[in-house]
C-alpha cells in the first residue's frame, strides 16, 4: 500500500472512530462513514467491506493510542500505592467524562459478535490489568503499604467493579458520590466561647473504652453547671468508629494503627486523609488530651505520659490531672507518628492519659481523671465552679521503670494487687501449668516500687509483659 493510500486509510479509521463514539456500534452504517469522511461509497469499500471490519481497525488504533498509566514509572522510585492511585484516578476521570467515548460501541460490538477468547480485546485488557494490579498489591504488601491475603482476588474485584461502573456510565450515567469527610465531635460552649479551647480525644484504638466514659462524664458535669463554664470543649469520642464497633484495636480489614498515621496527608490514602482531617480539626486548641486504655493484656493505673522533649511545658498541666503517675518518656522511644506528638509539634500542648484495661470501663478511674480535667479547666480559666481535692502524682522517667516479663509459657496467677507498693524480694505471682498441675516459675520483685502495670490476661508466653514497677519512690 502506498503512503497516500495508507494515510487515507488512517483518515477513514480516525473519522470512523468519532462516528462510533457518537452513535455506538450497532446504529452505524457504511453510509454514515461515507458522509463523515466526505468520500465516495466506492472509495470506502476500497479499504473496508463492512462496519465490523472497520470497527475492528478502530479497536486496534484505540489499543495503540491508549495511554498506559502503569507505564513510565520506575518501581524503585514510585510507591505501589502511588501507581495504583494514579490508575484509579484515570479510571475515575474516564467514568465522569461527559464527552462521547467508545465504551458503548465496544460493548455493543462484543454483545453482537461471538469473538474467540484469544482475539477478545476486552478480555486481554482485563487480564492484563488484573495481572499488573496484582503485582502492585503484592509489592505494597511486601513494603508494608497494604494488607491483603488474596492479591489476585482483590485485583479481579477491582476490575469487576470498574467494568460495572463503565457499563453504568453508558446506561444510566454515574456521578461523584459527593461524600464528605466529617469528624464527629460534641462541641460544648460556655461564656466567651473563643477564649480557650480544650480538645478531649479518644477512640483512636477500637478496643479502648475508658475514654467513652470520660467524654460522657465531662459533658454531663459541664451541662449540669453550664453557668460556671467558659470557653469551648470539643469531645471526640470515637476517632476509630469501625474499630469500636467490633473492639478491634486497629482499623478493621486494613489492619492499620490509626495512631501511627499522624499527621497524615491531605492528598494521601483514605486513612491518611482522615488523619490529616483530625489534625486540622484539633489545630488551634489551647490543650489536647488523648485518652487511652491499655490493651486487653495488662491493666494500667491512671497516668499521664509526656515526651521529655515537651516535658518542661507539659508537666505543670500533667500534675493537675489527678492521676497516680506521670511518666516522662525518652524522646527516642516516642513514636513521631502519634496524634500527641504531631499536635505538640504544631504548637498545641498535648498529653496522653492512659488507664484501665482494654474493652472495659472502670468508672472509678474515669471519675478520678474527670476530677483532674476540671482542675485543668480551672487552671485554664474555663471553669468557675468548685473542684475537689486532687492527689500529687508520682513523677517518673524511663530509667525509673522496671519491666518484668515471663521467661516461660503458662498461666500467670498474680499474688499482689494492682497499684500497690512492693519491696525487693516480694513474690508477685506464679506461672503455672494447668496440664501438669505444678508451678513453672515464681515471679519475684527485683526492686522495690509501685506496681502500676499488672498482667490481666492470664495466658503468657516467653517475653510476655507481667508487670511494670515504678522504682525510686518510697511507700507512702
Amino acid at each position: 500500500m502506498s503512503d497516500k493510500s495508507a494515510q487515507k486509510k488512517k483518515y477513514i479509521i480516525e473519522t470512523a472512530r468519532e462516528v462510533f463514539k457518537v452513535k455506538g456500534y450497532k446504529e452505524v452504517t457504511m453510509k454514515d462513514i461515507v458522509e463523515a469522511c466526505e468520500i465516495s461509497r466506492g472509495g470506502l469499500y476500497l479499504y473496508f467491506q463492512s462496519t465490523r471490519e472497520l470497527f475492528e481497525e478502530v479497536l486496534k488504533l484505540e489499543q495503540e493510542d491508549g495511554e498506559d498509566v502503569f507505564a513510565g514509572s520506575n518501581p524503585e522510585e514510585v510507591m505501589p500505592s502511588d501507581i495504583l492511585a494514579l490508575f484509579l484516578k484515570e479510571q475515575k476521570k474516564e467514568l465522569l467524562n461527559r464527552k462521547p467515548s467508545l465504551n458503548k460501541a465496544i460493548y455493543e460490538y462484543f454483545f453482537a459478535n461471538q469473538i474467540p477468547a484469544k482475539d477478545n480485546l476486552l478480555k486481554k485488557q482485563f487480564d492484563a490489568a488484573v495481572y499488573i494490579i496484582e503485582k502492585l498489591i503484592d509489592a505494597g504488601v511486601e513494603n508494608g503499604e497494604f494488607y491483603c491475603e488474596d492479591s489476585r482476588g482483590a485485583a479481579r474485584n477491582i476490575m469487576y467493579v470498574l467494568e460495572g461502573l463503565k457499563i453504568a456510565s453508558q446506561t444510566r450515567g454515574v456521578s461523584e458520590a459527593g461524600e464528605k469527610l466529617v469528624i464527629k465531635k460534641n462541641r460544648l460552649t460556655g461564656k466567651e466561647p473563643f477564649s480557650k479551647r480544650l480538645a478531649i480525644v479518644t477512640g483512636i484504638h477500637g478496643d479502648e473504652f475508658e475514654g467513652q466514659y470520660i467524654c460522657y462524664e465531662v459533658a454531663r458535669r459541664i451541662m449540669g453547671g453550664i453557668e460556671y463554664f467558659n470557653g469551648t470543649v470539643d469531645l471526640y469520642p470515637a476517632l476509630n468508629p469501625l474499630g469500636l464497633d467490633i473492639a478491634d484495636r486497629k482499623i478493621p480489614k486494613l489492619n492499620m494503627d490509626l495512631n501511627r498515621m499522624f499527621p497524615g496527608k491531605k492528598n494521601g490514602t483514605t486513612m491518611e486523609r482522615v488523619a490529616a482531617a483530625i489534625i486540622d480539626d484539633i489545630s488551634g486548641a489551647d490543650m489536647c488530651l488523648d485518652v487511652h486504655a491499655s490493651n486487653i493484656f495488662v491493666k494500667e493505673i491512671p497516668q499521664v505520659r509526656v515526651s521529655e522533649e515537651f516535658a518542661d511545658k507539659l508537666l505543670p498541666y500533667a500534675k493537675l490531672l489527678n492521676t497516680d503517675m506521670v511518666w516522662t518518656n525518652a524522646s527516642a522511644t516516642v513514636h513521631e507518628s502519634t496524634l500527641t506528638h504531631s499536635m505538640n509539634m504544631l504548637g498545641v500542648p498535648s498529653m496522653v492519659v492512659e488507664m484501665g484495661v482494654g474493652t472495659r470501663i472502670d468508672r472509678g478511674y474515669g471519675s478520678q481523671v474527670v476530677d483532674g480535667i476540671f482542675h485543668l479547666m480551672k487552671e485554664m480559666g474555663m471553669w468557675d465552679g468548685s473542684v475537689g481535692e486532687i492527689q500529687y502524682p508520682a513523677i517518673s522517667t524511663d530509667g525509673e521503670v522496671g519491666f518484668i516479663r515471663s521467661r516461660i509459657t503458662g498461666v500467670f496467677l498474680p499474688t499482689i494487687e494492682h497499684n500497690h507498693y512492693v519491696t525487693k524480694g516480694d513474690k508477685l505471682g506464679e506461672i503455672v501449668s494447668p496440664l501438669e498441675g505444678r508451678i513453672l516459675e515464681e515471679i519475684i520483685a527485683e526492686k522495690s516500687g509501685l506496681v502500676f502495670t499488672l498482667r490481666e490476661y492470664p495466658f503468657v508466653r516467653e517475653g510476655s509483659l507481667l508487670a511494670r514497677i515504678l522504682t525510686g519512690i518510697g511507700e507512702e
